[in-house]
Parts: C-alpha cells; sequence; structure tokens
C-alpha cells in the first residue's frame, strides 16, 4: 500500500475546539472592519456598501493584496497572527494518528496556523515541519512525517504569503522541486482546501505534474458544498486519476483506522467569543491606524467595488466622500482615500473632479515634504538618514504619478 499524501487547507481548523475562522471568514471579517471606519465618515454610504460582500463577486484572493498595497503595506501581516490557536480539534488528532500508523508520509498545508504540529506534539509523533528554503532541502532527509507549509507560519512573518503578487509569483524553486518528488506517485487526499489558489495556476501546488507521474487525487468535499471550477477542470483533464467524494472527515479518518475522538475541553481559557472580539479589535486597530485611517478605507472600497464592476455605487460613493473633504484641513493619511477618489473620477471621465482629487493629492504631498524637513531640522531625530531617504523618494514618486495622471487628464 502506498503511503498517503495530505493537502489541508483552512477547513480542518474550523471545527471546535480550533474555533478558526475559515478563509472567506477572515476576509468577511476585514470587509466588514473596512466598512465600519467608512460608515463612520460617511454614514450616507451604507446602501452603496451592500455591494461589497465575499459571497456576492468579490474575489477573496485579491482582499489582501489591496489591502497591503494601499497603505497597510508590513503592518497587515501581524494580523495573520491571529489566524493561529493552540486548540487542536479531532482533525489534527487525526492526521498525528495516522502518521503514527505510518499511513501517511507528508503533509502540505496552506495553513499559517501551528495546529498540526501542537498536536503531534502532544501525542508525541516525530514531525518534520519546512517552512524557509533550508527546511524544505533539509527534508529530503528526513524519514519522519513531514509537514510543508507553502505559505509560511506565523511564528515567521518573513514566511508569510497571502497576496496576489506573492501567490501569482508561484512557489519558490525548492518548494516545487520538493513537493514535486513528494506528490509524484501517491496517494494524495485533500482536505478542508477549496482549490482556489489553484485560480493562480491549475500546478500552483504541483498536481498536474503529480497525476502524471502516475498519482491519484481524491478530493474531499462536504456535502452540498458547491466545487470549485479548479476541482471540476482537474476532474475534467484526468477523470481516471481525480475523483471527488462527499464525506465528512470522521468518516474518511475512521475507515483508514483513525480514532477519531471529540477534543471538548479547551487546552486554554480562551473562548470563542473571546477570540472573536479579539480579532474585531486587531482589525479595528489596523484600519483605524494613522497610516489608514477612514480615508484609506474609503480607498480600499472604491478600488474593490471597481473590481466588482459596480461602477454606479463607486460613483455615488465618490460624490458622498467628496462632500466630507476639506481641503483646507487635508492631512498625508488623508492621501489614500483621494488619490483613489480622483482615480475613479478619472475612470469615469468626470475631468473636473479628477483634477479636483489629483491636486488634493499633491497638496498632501507636499505638506509630507513640509513635515518630513521640519522632523530633520529637530534635533531630537528618530529617524535614520536612510528611512528619510526611502520616504522622500516615496514620496517623489507619488508626486510624479499625480502630476502624471493630471496630464492625462488634459489629454482626453
Amino acid at each position: 500500500m502506498r503511503q498517503k499524501v495530505i493537502i489541508a487547507g483552512a477547513g480542518i481548523s474550523v471545527a471546535p475546539p480550533s474555533n478558526l475562522p475559515s478563509w472567506w471568514e477572515y476576509n468577511k471579517k476585514l470587509i466588514a472592519g473596512i466598512k465600519t471606519e467608512v460608515l463612520e465618515l460617511c454614514p450616507e454610504a451604507k446602501d452603496v456598501l451592500k455591494g461589497l460582500d465575499v459571497e456576492n463577486k468579490l474575489p477573496v484572493q485579491c482582499i489582501s493584496q489591496i489591502i497591503v498595497s494601499q497603505g497597510a503595506s508590513e503592518s497587515y501581516f501581524p494580523l495573520l497572527e491571529l489566524l493561529n490557536g493552540t486548540c487542536p480539534n479531532a482533525n489534527h488528532f487525526a492526521l498525528a494518528e495516522l502518521a503514527r500508523l505510518g499511513l501517511i508520509k507528508a503533509i502540505v498545508t496552506t495553513n499559517f496556523d501551528t495546529l498540526i504540529e501542537t498536536a503531534f506534539q502532544n501525542e508525541a509523533v516525530p514531525l518534520f515541519t519546512a517552512v524557509q528554503k533550508q527546511d524544505y532541502y533539509e527534508s529530503a532527509q528526513i524519514t519522519a512525517c513531514k509537514l510543508y507549509k507553502i505559505h509560511g507560519s506565523v511564528h515567521d512573518y518573513t514566511s508569510l504569503i497571502d497576496t496576489v503578487r506573492q501567490k501569482a509569483i508561484g512557489l519558490s524553486p525548492e518548494k516545487r522541486f520538493i513537493l514535486e518528488n513528494i506528490l509524484s506517485n501517491s496517494d494524495i487526499y485533500v482536505i478542508g482546501f477549496s482549490g482556489a489558489d489553484l485560480d493562480f495556476d491549475l500546478d500552483y501546488i504541483p498536481l498536474v505534474r503529480a497525476i502524471e507521474s502516475g498519482s491519484k487525487i481524491t478530493w474531499v468535499v462536504r456535502s452540498n458544498n458547491q466545487l470549485n471550477p479548479n476541482v471540476e477542470e482537474l476532474q475534467k483533464r484526468y477523470p481516471h486519476n481525480v475523483c471527488v467524494k462527499e464525506m465528512e472527515l470522521r468518516e474518511l479518518f475512521e475507515k483508514w483506522g483513525a480514532h477519531y475522538r471529540e477534543v471538548k475541553k479547551p487546552l486554554l481559557d480562551t473562548t470563542c467569543s473571546e477570540y472573536e472580539v479579539k480579532l474585531t479589535q486587531r482589525i479595528k486597530e489596523l484600519f483605524s491606524s494613522d497610516h489608514i485611517g477612514k480615508h484609506g478605507c474609503v480607498g480600499y472600497c472604491l478600488t474593490l467595488l471597481d473590481m466588482i464592476d459596480a461602477v454606479e455605487d463607486a460613483n455615488k460613493l465618490a460624490e458622498i466622500y467628496e462632500k466630507k473633504l476639506d481641503v483646507n484641513a487635508l492631512k498625508i493619511s488623508s492621501v489614500l482615500g483621494i488619490n483613489a477618489f480622483a482615480r475613479q473620477k478619472l475612470l469615469s471621465k468626470d475631468w473636473q473632479g479628477a483634477l479636483r482629487g489629483y491636486n488634493a493629492v499633491i497638496k498632501c504631498l507636499q505638506h509630507f515634504i513640509n513635515l518630513c524637513r521640519e522632523i530633520r531640522e529637530t534635533k531630537d531625530v528618530q529617524f535614520s538618514a536612510e528611512q528619510f531617504r526611502l520616504a522622500e523618494q516615496e514620496n517623489a514618486q507619488n508626486l510624479a504619478a499625480a502630476y502624471t495622471n493630471i496630464g492625462n487628464v488634459y489629454y482626453y
């Protein structure tokens, strides 16, 4: 009997006592946090924002990319720490038992959390975890069950992969090389993973290469769950190698001989409701921060509405937002929202509105230049020369973009 390889997604960590949000639920909370900030500034936009729904067109894969690229930058990634947990559930313990029985040789996961590792440790089952490049190369010499965290771990922010830009690049060469070998000529079972990441490439996780080497894939889904189009495409291309089974994970694990035990007593006193409160609070702290704020959240909404072709709603939000702007009291923190507003006016061919927006952007950026000069002249400076250089370089790029867009307005 061939050893099995498990590909596990966020779905395995949803059940209690882990109670981690699914990837969909997490992104719904991000959107809710953004909307809250916008409505504090523009309460009239309540109906306009109804269209921003993860369940309705909004591509969940793009949300983190927009947040990171429009203001949050590296400050977004610590938020992913809250996708960790310390209370493994029956799924995690079943994986540990199957590894002890010698039935699985490796687990490939997109999860950031450390619940699999905790379950193995609690059950005293050897597990080698690969996160960084050197770990992948070292894993080739390991005989114990291996855990490949292809999107990184919360314990190492530098390893985290979450944005569209990161995923569009694809997995690193060392990850692909090792995974191709692990998945080759194997029985692969996919659990708790929708397949949405395969939007970037059907072979994002080298499943196609695995199938062509003789591997069989069983994609496990819950009853009545809608199948991801990527899974349907794999099944269509390789009908003899890919099958979909509707079943609960308990049924699957017990079929393999694992004792599937419900874990009722949490290892920590933190309750699900306390976790929800903490996650909501951290999201609030991120979106209300000085470098994003209400204006930045308006910018997120305008970008997302454009992304789902809700042009009318985007135009309405831009009109509501402009009425809230006081051009005589603009701050550098306003630039994210104003820039998105100006872009929206440009897209809708409201040339005068675009000019008002980009002129306001320039005013914000010039204010920032003056602020930097004042800080540099202060004796009690806490910023290095390199930090000033990078800030001035970014500001110059933003100014150049604003002037270029004003040129576009006059051209058209």
